[in-house]
């Protein structure tokens, strides 16, 4: 069991909030659960020349300012920035996670440029970003449940969850379209040779989605319950699996997304354009927990599209 609640239960709830709901599934996970909780923090330099920006893009935020480090900060990849309160006249927007200043983003720890150090005796090492791109995957509320180093298995298994939910819905509305075409087909209508390729690539990534999510599936659901997903092996090998399960999610998504927005259908009342919109932060998302990669390396870099 999770302190969250056992992870089967947790990966069919959230998967079936991300089918429904992406945009919506990924706010209220993070109205929640304060995710970054683990992380080390970094706070505003109140005071110092150079105020804090959080500006308000398509699919995340422009992050400029002074912040203050923790004299370890070198020891760690990833930080989680705080955002001072607004103040009149301020750039600053509100996120989907939450009020400004409750936000908290989440940067690799060489992004920022150390340009000095607080006073005092005492003094900790000051670190400015200039229009820094943090993705909406990578921006949190601090006002959440803060989630535990332990509960770890809990937050990639609801986030996959999402994930996976999202792009399901996705290949869905592709497939429900290629089958129409195979009836237009049936009832003489032509259908080129790359149209009937397109449909058996579409066919065969649901079908590997598929695949992934019943393999993902039977893994949580052995289980041991301790902790937050086992001990030793069983939990490297629920680690293993999800995320094999976040890289199919992705790839499938990488595809997906093109065609689905080309064909210009209507799914279930959504636009693909805005389906691919509001899925974007949950594969941000998996792309920051599944380690070392192009998608973890795009989001060091600043460039949160997922691979």
């Amino acid at each position: 069991m999770s302190a969250r609640g056992s992870l089967p239960a947790a990966f069919d709830r959230y998967e079936r909030l991300g089918r429904l709901d992406p945009a919506g599934a990924w706010s209220r996970f993070n109205a929640d659960f304060n995710w970054a909780a683990p992380l080390t923090q970094a706070v505003p330099a109140i005071g110092r020349p150079g105020s804090v920006d959080a500006v308000a893009t398509a699919d995340g935020h422009l992050l400029s300012g002074l912040w203050v480090l923790p004299r370890q900060y070198h020891r760690v990849p990833w930080l989680a920035l705080r955002c001072p309160p607004p103040v009149p006249g301020s750039r600053t927007t509100t996120t989907t996670a939450g009020r400004t200043d409750d936000a908290l983003f989440v940067v690799a720890t060489r992004a920022l440029t150390v340009e000095g150090v607080t006073g005092g005796e005492a003094g900790r090492p000051l670190a400015r970003l200039a229009n820094w791109y943090v993705p909406l995957g990578l921006t949190t509320s601090a006002t959440g449940a803060a989630v535990r180093i332990k509960e770890r298995t809990f937050v990639r298994v609801a986030v996959t969850a999402m994930a996976m939910g999202a792009v399901r819905r996705l290949v869905d509305g592709i497939t429900a379209e290629a089958a129409d075409q195979a009836d237009a087909a049936d009832r003489g209508s032509q259908v080129s040779r790359s149209e009937r390729v397109d449909r058996e690539r579409e066919s065969a990534l649901a079908a590997l989605l598929d695949r992934t999510r019943a393999d993902l599936r039977y893994e949580l659901g052995r289980v041991v319950p301790v902790a937050d997903g086992g001990r030793g092996g069983r939990a490297r090998t629920v680690g293993a699996a999800v995320e094999r399960a976040g890289t199919v999610t992705r790839a499938v998504f990488a595809h997906v997304r093109e065609t689905a927005v080309a064909s210009g259908r209507q799914y279930g009342g959504s636009s693909p354009a805005s389906l691919v919109s509001a899925s974007l932060p949950l594969l941000q998302h998996t792309a920051f927990l599944c380690g070392p990669g192009p998608a973890r390396d795009r989001l060091l870099s600043g460039d949160g599209g997922p691979s």
